[in-house]
């Protein structure tokens, strides 16, 4: 399908593509759908998405993406998307981060969210206390999983950041 058909789709046509045939779709094809249209795609459809898919996606198209289809993403597709999508997510999306995603970032990606809004930051580190308390891998910012010193350190940032705007009102 020409990237023009992908942008006219609607999203019961969307609806009728399975999963099969959004896993054959082109990285170009992919990046023809709109914000619109992404927010439209099944979660099984967005979950079953190529890490090479997923890195290609728009950071407008990051930022469509529901909490349920970024929820579905696999690590290593998470990983692939920029700094730059990253930074596009919203404080909802932060909060549907499983650990397991937090931990599979890079140090650029966590520093993408070090830089968002204290409600963001306020989300991740909700993020991180929820899946504490479900008995999640994560014991503290030291044990989270992350394996690079700069990734520890900036989740340890966020969460500092998050106590001192809550204690000092938004800034």
């Amino acid at each position: 399908l020409s990237t023009g058909v992908m942008a006219a789709l609607g999203s019961d046509q969307l609806a009728a593509l399975t999963t099969a045939q959004m896993v054959a779709l082109t990285t170009t094809q992919l990046r023809a759908l709109t914000t619109d249209q992404i927010g439209d795609l099944q979660t099984a459809d967005v979950a079953a998405l190529t890490t090479a898919q997923v890195a290609a996606l728009t950071n407008g198209q990051v930022a469509a993406l529901t909490t349920a289809q970024i929820n579905s993403l696999a690590t290593a597709s998470l990983a692939a998307i920029g700094t730059a999508g990253i930074a596009q997510l919203n404080s909802a999306q932060v909060v549907a981060l499983t650990s397991a995603q937090i931990t599979s970032m890079s140090t650029g990606q966590v520093a993408a969210l070090t830089s968002s809004t204290s409600a963001e930051i306020a989300a991740l580190t909700f993020s991180l206390q929820a899946e504490r308390q479900r008995g999640g891998p994560v014991a503290d910012h030291d044990d989270a999983g992350l394996t690079q010193p700069r990734q520890r350190g900036a989740v340890c940032r966020l969460g500092r950041q998050a106590q001192q705007q809550r204690g000092h009102g938004e800034k």
